[in-house]
């Protein structure tokens, strides 16, 4: 049972079904609602219980090391188990009349880890062949994990999903996500991906049958300041890609270039910036900002 914690992603894992199957593809043995009672009485002192993202509740191992432990002495090589992971969180994925998962409906830890699973099992180019599984996924873990595709046709998809990311969000309607992500398809010569988007059954407000682009590099669309950006300085942050931006609303802010999200809260400037710099002073990852009243800060 702790073995199933020990390889989950995220805060945790809730009680129920993806606990049960994880523990029984993991250990070969037939987990059941009843092991989960027993392991969180007898081993109370190793887990932790808290609340995920979604107010729910969820259990993890107190420590780091454990995990770590437990992950080498599993017995089975880390691929072959993240890829029983895998095949155990699809089969839990509900099918609609025609055999395809329906992944709107999956359950949440599916959609916020299974990219990550996959990824690190190999399987990750199959899944994001399915329009499906890029609308229903977890954004920011699936940019993380799209990192490992290979292959043209993958990256391909991975192009057109990191270009339109920032639209799939759930305050727009499915369709729309949908179109767009259709789009970028086309855009990205991924065109296997648009025509199955068609296929979804989902009522689409407009469809692309094809897209003329002109050539443009790899972006990000990064949102947050209030009035303009006036600079912008590139670096690395524990061994991620970031960037700096300085805005005339008074605030420094530091962007994950891979999730496209702003990391921590904004640097408080006072003033307009007029310069930003990332660098290393000793130990430390430092960010200078210059400001039109005279004056330079460190971060």
């Amino acid at each position: 049972m702790l073995l199933a914690l020990a390889f989950c992603g995220g805060t945790g894992l809730p009680r129920g079904r993806i606990w049960t199957r994880l523990s029984s593809v993991i250990s070969g043995d037939d987990c059941t609602e009843a092991d989960v009672s027993w392991a969180l009485d007898v081993a109370e002192a190793y887990v932790a219980e808290v609340v995920d993202d979604d107010r729910r509740s969820v259990y993890r191992l107190y420590h780091k090391a454990l995990a770590e432990h437990l992950r080498r002495t599993a017995g089975r090589p880390t691929a072959e188990i993240q890829r029983a992971v895998v095949d155990a969180l699809v089969s839990l994925v509900p099918a609609v009349a025609d055999g395809r998962g329906d992944w709107l409906a999956a359950a949440p830890y599916v959609r916020q880890h299974l990219a990550t699973h996959a990824a690190a099992a190999g399987r990750l180019a199959v899944l994001i062949e399915d329009p499906g599984f890029l609308l229903a996924a977890e954004p920011l873990g699936l940019l993380r994990a799209l990192a490992s595709v290979d292959g043209d046709s993958s990256r391909r998809i991975r192009t057109a999903y990191e270009q339109v990311a920032h639209r799939l969000t759930p305050d727009r309607s499915l369709g729309a996500r949908a179109a767009d992500l259709q789009l970028s398809a086309r855009r990205c010569e991924a065109d296997s991906l648009a025509d199955r988007v068609e296929q979804l059954g989902v009522a689409l407000p407009w469809t692309a049958r094809w897209a003329g682009w002109s050539a443009s590099g790899a972006h990000r669309l990064l949102s947050g300041h209030t009035r303009g950006v006036g600079c912008v300085s590139v670096g690395h942050l524990d061994e991620r890609p970031v960037t700096v931006t300085g805005s005339r609303d008074g605030t420094v802010r530091v962007w994950d270039l891979t999730t496209q999200r702003q990391i921590g809260e904004p640097l408080a400037m006072g003033v307009a910036v007029s310069a930003v710099s990332i660098g290393e002073l000793g130990d430390y990852t430092v960010v200078l900002a210059g400001g039109v009243d005279g004056t330079v800060r460190v971060w």
